[in-house]
């Protein structure tokens, strides 16, 4: 620190030619090379008295003074305290520069690393920009496994060795919440790599909103040993690699997800995917009593039909038609149970409660009438052989939930209103919709309706009300 400078912006000359004119004294203040920088003398004939000044155990100059004792004491205090001040003022001046460039770091670093779209180039470009700002040789990210700790990227040489958690310098970090420096590893039992005199390290750990997920570790070889503001930029560096981590971390498992519910919707109706991908859901054996409306769909002669067909056109046939008729019955939030044959069962009302479910079966049911219509009139044109479908619903109590065995489960409904719901889909005329007799007085109205002659079904001692579903009010 230089001495002149700090006389000078104390006013220290003034406060001591003040001291004087009560008494009187003859004063010399020199640098440490030993230059005169405040001289006043009241009588060239007095005899000087030498005293060093220092400042933090540091010889920054020498005061010479005609008078011993309490005047001494007072002019060296007052040098000391001018140090003082200007110290507190440069730590000040250093600390804002710190935040500064803490802030412009942090603006750097978001800028750089989000024009990279692949977290390896993410973190990779992370580590430059450690290795630069905190000019360091080596720089690496361990990452928490389990009980260990394993280095996923690094600039400068990859480290081979997996620490265990607690074990060493680095697994001690892991398990704390507060970076540490390290400018003399030699002589600090926890520290286990190569070591050297110009060795210097600091480690700061990654801590994201649920813990410690790892460390960021930092080396020099250099010589020139860490310093706190450094000690605070590794926290910096390390809070933002905490923050690209868990951000990788959401954005591979909504990938999954998104990969997950994709493969599960090739086999299972949206309204399943959402229940079974939903981290709340425990699935298992087991179903609940609900009031629900079900649907069967079949086409009509359809043995007949296939008969003269080749088997890759009945696929492409019952390809194109279960496509369209999914699409309504999704539309319409509906589930779909299965594929049997050429026949479509679903649902509605479960998983999602839905009071209007008979309601949704219905208009179901005559829009599915109505693409096929659609799908016929396209196949008369290619020349393709035509079919006609038939749907009964029924509403009523099905026990609905997983059913089968613990490694192999179908979410599905059960119960006499289903075997119903078959009865009157078998039952109904080519073309048409038919409803049982609870479904009608839930949809009568919104819907024209015809009463039909009531019909004997399998397994029913009496007959049962059917009404054929003619169109939407």
């Amino acid at each position: 620190m230089n001495i002149k400078k700090v006389t000078k912006k104390a006013n220290l000359e003034e406060k001591i030619r003040a001291f004087s004119k009560i008494i009187p004294l003859s004063i010399c203040i020199k640098d440490e090379n030993n230059k005169t920088i405040l001289s006043f003398s009241d009588d060239s004939n007095e005899t000087f008295f030498n005293y060093p000044i220092t400042f933090n155990g540091k010889a920054v100059g020498e005061l010479k003074i005609s008078k011993k004792s309490l005047v001494a004491d007072f002019v060296l205090h007052q040098i000391n305290d001018a140090f003082v001040k200007e110290r507190q003022i440069a730590d000040t001046n250093d600390e804002t520069l710190l935040l500064y460039r803490e802030i412009n770091l942090l603006y750097d670093l978001f800028k750089v690393i989000s024009n990279q779209t692949k977290i390896d180039q993410r973190l990779n470009f992370f580590l430059e920009e450690c290795v630069n700002y905190l000019q360091v040789g080596r720089a690496s990210i361990w990452i928490i496994e389990g009980n260990t700790l394993r280095c996923t990227h690094y600039k400068g040489f990859k480290p081979v060795k997996i620490f265990k958690l607690g074990e060493g310098f680095i697994g001690q970090i892991a398990m704390s919440e507060n970076a540490e420096m390290l400018n003399c590893p030699i002589n600090d039992h926890r520290w286990e790599g190569s070591v050297n005199n110009k060795l210097s390290v600091v480690s700061s750990p990654l801590i994201s909103c649920d813990g410690n997920i790892g460390v960021l570790h930092l080396c020099r070889h250099d010589g020139y040993a860490f310093r706190a503001k450094d000690l605070k930029l590794a926290n910096v560096f390390a809070h933002k690699g905490a923050q690209e981590i868990e951000i990788n971390k959401l954005i591979e498992k909504v990938k999954s997800e998104v990969i997950l519910r994709t493969n599960f919707s090739r086999f299972m109706s949206p309204n399943i995917v959402e229940l079974f991908t939903n981290e709340h859901c425990k699935v298992s054996l087991g179903g609940e009593n609900r009031i629900v409306s079900i649907l069967f769909s079949d086409i009509v002669n359809f043995t007949r039909l296939s008969e003269n067909m080749k088997s890759d056109a009945i696929v492409e046939m019952l390809n194109e038609y279960f496509t369209y008729m999914t699409e309504i019955v999704f539309s319409f939030d509906g589930t779909l149970d299965k594929f049997i044959g050429d026949e479509i069962m679903a649902f509605y009302g479960a998983p999602n409660y839905n009071e209007d479910h008979a309601f949704l079966a219905a208009r179901t049911g005559l829009l599915m009438q109505k693409k096929n219509e659609e799908i016929q009139y396209n196949r008369r044109k290619k020349g393709k052989p035509n079919f006609q479908i038939r749907i009964g619903i029924n509403t009523g109590v099905a026990t609905i939930g997983n059913i089968g065995a613990p490694n192999r489960l179908d979410y599905t409904a059960i119960g006499d209103v289903v075997n119903i719901a078959s009865r009157i889909e078998n039952n109904c005329p080519p073309g048409e919709v038919l409803i049982g007799e609870t479904t009608y007085e839930l949809v009568k109205n919104s819907f024209s309706i015809e009463k039909l002659d009531n019909i004997m079904v399998k397994g029913k001692t009496n007959s049962l009300k059917i009404y054929k579903v003619l169109e939407e009010y």
